[in-house]
């Protein structure tokens, strides 16, 4: 699975509903997956339910791509 580059969550949500990797580089860079809500602009960590993601500054996310470049 093919990944697209990084985006800042501030100057760029995703375009629609989906699989995302999200990472915060205040502090540290771990990687979450999450599923992304366009209605309320937030990520959802998929491991756990109750953890949201809001997005700071210095939040970033990317998507993950199939082998024929589609986005999943």
């Amino acid at each position: 699975m093919k990944r697209t580059p990084w985006f800042n969550y501030m100057e760029h949500s995703p375009a629609k509903e989906g699989m995302y990797e999200v990472r915060c580089t205040y502090g540290c860079d771990e990687i979450w997956q999450a599923r992304y809500s366009v209605e309320h602009d937030e990520f959802v960590d998929y491991d756990s339910t109750l953890a949201i993601i809001h997005g700071c500054d210095r939040c970033q996310w990317r998507g993950l791509t199939t082998k024929d470049g589609d986005e999943e």
